[in-house]
C-alpha cells in the first residue's frame, strides 16, 4: 500500500478490508491522532505569529505556555483514547481465544465419549 502524504485516507482504509474490525478501528484512531496533532501544531504556530505581531514578546511567552498546556492535555486525552482502544482489542482477542479453547475442549469431550 503505497501512498503519498497528499493522498486521501479513505482509499487507504478501504485497502484494509482484510484487517479485523478492531484493528481497523485502531488504524482510524491513529489517523485521528495524527490529524489532531497536526491541527494543534498549526493552531499553535498561528497563535504565536498573531500574538507576536500584535502584543510583543512578554505576552507571547504567556500564550506559548497556555498553548503548550492545552497541547499536552489534548495529547494526553488522545493517548488515553488509543490505550483504551488497545485494551479493548486485547480483551476481544482474549475472549475469542477463550471461547475457541472452550469449544475445542467441549468438542473433544463429546467426540471421546
Amino acid at each position: 500500500m503505497k501512498a503519498s502524504k497528499r493522498d486521501h485516507v479513505t482509499p487507504l482504509l478501504i485497502d484494509l478490508h482484510w484487517l479485523h474490525i478492531t484493528f481497523r478501528v485502531l488504524v482510524v484512531l491513529v489517523v485521528v491522532v495524527v490529524v489532531v496533532v497536526v491541527v494543534v501544531v498549526v493552531v499553535i504556530v498561528v497563535v504565536v505569529i498573531v500574538v507576536v505581531a500584535k502584543e510583543g514578546l512578554v505576552v507571547v511567552v504567556v500564550v506559548i505556555v497556555i498553548v503548550v498546556v492545552v497541547f499536552v492535555v489534548v495529547i494526553v486525552v488522545v493517548v488515553v483514547v488509543v490505550v483504551v482502544a488497545v485494551v479493548v482489542v486485547v480483551v476481544v482477542v482474549v475472549v475469542v481465544v477463550v471461547v475457541v479453547v472452550v469449544v475445542v475442549v467441549v468438542v473433544v469431550a463429546l467426540v471421546t465419549k
